[in-house]
């Protein structure tokens, strides 16, 4: 695509739901040459719209991590949550989890590991609807919901939680999963 081309979708918000179509059911291919497009046009309201779909669990596994896997390439730290949080979250549950992805990721933790992370907390959230008095207790839950409980003293130590207390949310969040 010429510049001219790049700039006429740029100011033409109507054609986005479009684009976005492809990228969520076309091929593989496509999809990753609008990915391409959209970082092509460094328009920063598209490329929000294209970094919401990392988080939405209608679409294939696939589609996500190919869109985080751009992200992560171009040096965009999508795990943030003005990526993800349109509504999906309390103020205090999106601190928790947006903690607990930024930890994954400096761990060295992928995509998989974040969104291990990120559906169990959005159906807890979704269902429970709790009242997050501590945060560092649920973002380390969630790193041993992903890390598994060999990591539950860690975590524990690192955030200054009880392990017991630790447990306890773990088993919460699992039983939802189990």
């Amino acid at each position: 695509m010429g510049g001219e081309e790049l700039g006429q979708l740029k100011r033409s918000p109507a054609l986005w739901p479009q684009l976005l179509w492809i990228i969520r059911h076309g091929s593989a291919p496509a999809r990753k040459k609008l990915i391409q497009v959209i970082f092509q046009i460094n328009h920063q309201p598209l490329t929000e719209e294209l970094a919401f779909l990392v988080w939405q669990p209608e679409l294939s596994s696939e589609c996500r991590q190919e869109i985080f896997s751009a992200f992560v390439a171009s040096g965009i730290e999508i795990w943030k949550q003005c990526y993800w949080n349109r509504g999906l979250f309390s103020k205090n549950a999106a601190s928790a989890l947006e903690q607990a992805l930024e930890i994954l990721q400096q761990r060295g933790y992928a995509y998989a590991a974040m969104n291990r992370a990120f559906a169990p907390w959005h159906s807890y959230c979704r269902k429970k609807k709790p009242r997050l008095r501590n945060l560092g207790l649920w973002s380390a839950a969630l790193l041993v919901f992903v890390e598994g409980l060999d990591a539950l003293e860690e975590n524990a130590a690192q955030f200054g939680v009880d392990p017991r207390s630790l447990y306890k949310a773990v088993r919460q969040l699992t039983g939802l999963w189990s």
